[in-house]
């Protein structure tokens, strides 16, 4: 599109005769910008220096459409660019037979983003959801506050409004005043422009047809039990229609619109039609518009005077849950989408209803600024949020049966109160009941918790447990052992505080993991210790561990809970033994201590109520552990019979230019011990055997030359996303320690 002026060989003073050197720019891949209009030649040396200062990362796992490596597998990506601060996200198709991802996405967000005028947008004005557009006086949508903090006047609070939106006519590229949204260096242009912002920590979470196995053989109160088939009717969201064979039906559920929802840092969280990745709806949180959204229209935005934010950076969790929204004549299930605003300082908690994808609706909105009960508890909140049914009642005599939705959040950091704190809000009104905790001494935040069900066969949480940044695992009773008597305002009890071998309280900023042994019955908790919140924490090197500790036990003189006053003398120490750099197609590698099996039949965890293993690599002289810094801020996941964990070693002190390596790590969850079996294909030959092995022991971790995000699995193949953009695919045993098919025959009756 450049346009070519004719130079002038009689006249050496003409203008166009510049044009050569433009021409020079823009055949290298630059730019040339004449200083013969100041504001075009400081614009064009701030572009350049951004571009040449641009990265591109992702601080967030992987999604995809499936958990089977199947035809038609896709795995989503996002994505920012710093300097530029624009954002993507990805669709890439996932080779049926090995696993590996495509090179080339099917389709970017991006570049397929609706014009300004036609995107729906919608937002929390304080009393209602509205579109986010300017109304007029007899029918407004924003509220006054929103519009003081758009712009001191009628004219700046369109202009932002519209920018917000997508509109680039008033941008200086333009000839306007904001700040240009540029095509990230090495991405396609899409005609000089670029909407989406960046997506830093938001993991994509894709919602698509239902799972008619979700709920199978549980009960849930509130619905009328088929007694011919002894099965609970489900609401098809498909179809609007209740279908009482207790599943859902495939015709129907084939009908659903396959979406992926993503937050960005453009402040909206966004919904995009997962086949051709074009928008169809965004909600921007009303609390966002009144945290400084309007300053990611000032031309200075990412710099030193105006700082990047992170408005909508948050976590996403979607559920399906049988409750009585409004509207709605009876309960009926629905698919519940949550969303915060992470990092930002907006501190705010959303739910929309997603149940049909064509007609998304908003349900509530709080935060930490909005005055109702509960708020100052709120807030930076960086987990997972968690939907579970919390309390029930069955129908006795004029009393109609009922059920509790709630969503369970720890509170995160810097709210009001500076207590942890763990946050229940009803998930169909947003009303918020705070279960406080016994330490408050100020500086602490609360984690992600996990809900445990007492009697998996209601459906029913009983209870959650949470760590806070003061090392201190927290129980939160949700009612009684039936379910059927709610405690929404209990005060947790302490369970346990991680310290080091120094009695330093090692911080706790991840989820938790429960899971229960099935050889015991015994409930465990999983987590990491570690922090990866600001500048400072990059610097960091004291020693993180990963800890499996017993909160319910069935013999408590075999394995005994922990309690209050437990340390780590209470826990096996498992041990990293022994640890390789790779090289050529193989991976670093690491070994873990075995569990110790006495001549008796007792084990090194008879006695023990857990176990506990210390993030140090065996690399000093002799093997001896060096603390590195390496910590653990993901939560942990099962795959199979394994627990894993992924773990970070951070190398600079620049959180905007992702460096570093880490480690994915796979234990026996209930022994903390290394896996009984090859897991990880250590060597990359597409095998899964003794050439995995180090030593003539099975790996029980793999190593990256950059930060790993949580991986997710498809089929056995382990897809990871890292700081620096780039993914790896990489197969897995799937499971070890358990009988698995290894070929099949199919008979046919001629």
């Amino acid at each position: 599109g450049f346009g070519w002026p004719q130079p002038s060989s009689a006249n050496s003073g003409s203008i166009n005769n510049i044009a050569d050197l433009k021409h020079a720019g823009v055949n290298g891949h630059g730019g040339f910008f004449s200083a013969t209009n100041p504001q075009t030649f400081v614009s064009g040396l701030q572009s350049a220096l951004q571009r040449a200062t641009t990265r591109a990362g992702t601080g967030a796992s992987l999604a995809a459409n499936s958990t089977q490596l199947n035809t038609g597998t896709v795995i989503y990506q996002a994505n920012y660019f710093t300097s530029t601060w624009a954002g993507d996200l990805k669709a890439f198709k996932v080779d049926p037979v090995t696993g590996a991802i495509s090179q080339s996405p099917t389709w970017q967000a991006a570049k397929a983003m609706p014009n300004a005028a036609s995107r729906n947008i919608q937002t929390w004005n304080g009393s209602s959801f509205v579109p986010f557009k300017i109304g007029t006086s007899t029918s407004p949508t924003l509220s006054s506050t929103q519009l003081a903090a758009l712009g001191s006047d009628a004219t700046t609070q369109q202009n932002i409004v519209s920018y917000l939106r997508g509109d680039h006519s008033l941008e200086q590229q333009n000839g306007g005043t904001l700040r240009t949204r540029h095509v990230p260096p090495g991405q396609p242009p899409t005609g000089g422009d670029w909407v989406l912002g960046d997506v830093v920590d938001s993991q994509p979470v894709f919602s698509g047809s239902p799972d008619p196995n979700e709920f199978i053989n549980q009960t849930f109160y509130g619905t009328t039990v088929d007694s011919s088939t002894n099965t609970v009717p489900f609401y098809d969201w498909a179809v609007g229609t209740t279908d009482t064979s207790g599943t859902f039906t495939a015709s129907a559920a084939s009908k659903r619109t396959p979406y992926i929802f993503v937050a960005a840092n453009d402040g909206m969280l966004h919904a995009f039609n997962a086949t051709t990745g074009v928008e169809a709806f965004a909600y921007l949180p009303g609390a966002v518009i009144t945290a400084g959204l309007a300053n990611f229209a000032n031309p200075a935005y990412g710099s030193d005077t105006v700082p990047h934010q992170f408005y909508n950076d948050g976590q996403l969790t979607i559920a399906d849950a049988y409750l009585k929204l409004p509207g709605d004549t009876k309960p009926q299930w629905h698919t519940i989408l949550v969303g915060t605003t992470g990092r930002g300082t907006a501190k705010a908690v959303y739910a929309l209803d997603v149940t049909n994808p064509s007609a998304i609706t908003p349900l509530w909105e709080r935060s930490a600024g909005d005055g109702q009960s509960g708020s100052s508890y709120i807030g930076q909140m960086t987990g997972k949020p968690v939907i579970a049914q919390t309390s029930y009642t069955q129908a006795s005599g004029s009393t109609a049966a009922s059920s509790t939705w709630s969503v369970l959040m720890g509170n995160g950091y810097n709210s009001t109160s500076g207590q942890a704190a763990l946050l229940q809000f009803n998930l169909a009104t947003g009303a918020l009941n705070v279960h406080t905790t016994t330490d408050t001494s100020g500086g602490n935040g609360l984690a992600a918790p996990v809900a445990w069900m007492g009697v998996p066969a209601n459906g029913v949480s009983t209870v959650a447990y949470a760590g806070d940044l003061h090392g201190q695992v927290w129980k939160f009773p949700l009612n009684d052992t039936t379910g059927s008597n709610p405690t929404p305002t209990s005060t947790g009890s302490l369970l346990f505080t991680a310290k080091d071998s120094s009695g330093k309280v090692q911080p706790i900023t991840t989820g938790m993991l429960a899971g229960k042994d099935p050889n015991t019955n015994n409930a465990w908790l999983f987590f990491g210790t570690g922090q990866y919140l600001s500048s400072a924490d990059l610097t960091d090197t004291s020693t993180q561990s990963w800890y499996g500790l017993i909160v319910q036990s069935s013999d408590s003189k075999k394995s005994p809970p922990v309690t209050s006053s437990s340390t780590r003398s209470n826990l096996v120490q498992r041990t990293i033994t022994a640890q390789t750099s790779g090289g050529g197609n193989s991976l670093p590698a690491r070994t873990v201590s075995t569990q110790t099996v006495n001549t008796d039949g007792t084990t090194d965890l008879t006695g023990k109520s857990g176990w506990y293993l210390d993030l140090l690599a065996p690399i000093g002289t002799g093997g001896a552990p060096v603390q590195q810094g390496e910590r653990m801020v993901d939560p942990n996941q099962f795959q199979g019979s394994l627990l894993i964990g992924v773990t970070r070693v951070p190398q600079v002190t620049d959180v905007c230019s992702p460096s570093g390596s880490g480690w994915i790590m796979a234990l026996d969850p209930f022994t903390g011990a290394a896996p009984s079996d090859d897991f990880f294909d250590v060597n990359n030959d597409g095998y899964i055997n003794g050439g995995d092995r180090v030593n003539g022991s099975h790996a029980a971790g793999v190593g990256f030359n950059s930060l790993p995000n949580a991986p997710i699995f498809v089929g056995g193949i382990m897809e990871t996303s890292f700081d620096n953009g780039t993914t790896s695919s990489l197969k897995t045993g799937g499971t070890v320690g358990t009988m698995q098919r290894v070929n099949w025959r199919e008979l046919v009756n001629p």
